[in-house]
């Protein structure tokens, strides 16, 4: 009669490749989540640098080259495509060739790099400029309806 320990030695080694295999797909499977989620990451810190990036670069474009021209009455379309270009060269040199690098990363290459950071300086222009009243002429008051008064007794309690 066979022992239990050969009996048994098959059962064994059945059960433990197959829990192996169970933690290498469970693994894989983890891997896959993390790496999604630390590349989500990524996107929105890289975005959000590049966000607060442009607010600055428009920021001090304004105080530095536009704020003069316009007050002198120099600002046209020429030279608004001057400051749209010093903010660009500004935001460029602010996020180096690593930062640069990390936008690329996202975009992926062959991407239009300058067209994306734009985007985010045309977004930082826009909310920096104050909101614009609309020119139309306030509601009128409404009118007060006349309403029954409402009587309160123990047959009507509403």
């Amino acid at each position: 009669m066979p022992s239990i320990e050969t009996l048994t030695y098959p059962f064994v080694m059945a059960t433990t490749a197959f829990v192996g295999l169970g933690l290498l797909y469970g693994l894989s499977v983890l891997a896959k989540f993390l790496k999604g989620k630390t590349h989500n990451q990524f996107v929105l810190y890289v975005l959000t640098v590049v966000e607060a990036l442009a607010a600055k670069v428009v920021a001090d474009t304004y105080q530095a080259y536009v704020e003069p021209l316009k007050a002198n009455g120099n600002w046209d379309k020429s030279t608004q495509k001057i400051a749209a270009d010093k903010a660009l060269a500004a935001l460029r040199s602010y996020l180096g060739v690593e930062g640069l690098a990390k936008v690329t990363a996202i975009l992926g290459k062959g991407s239009d790099t300058d067209d994306f950071l734009r985007s985010f300086l045309e977004s930082a222009v826009l909310s920096s400029k104050p909101v614009i009243a609309s020119s139309a002429q306030p509601l009128p008051p409404r009118e007060t309806e006349q309403t029954s008064p409402v009587v309160v007794s123990p047959s009507n309690p509403n």
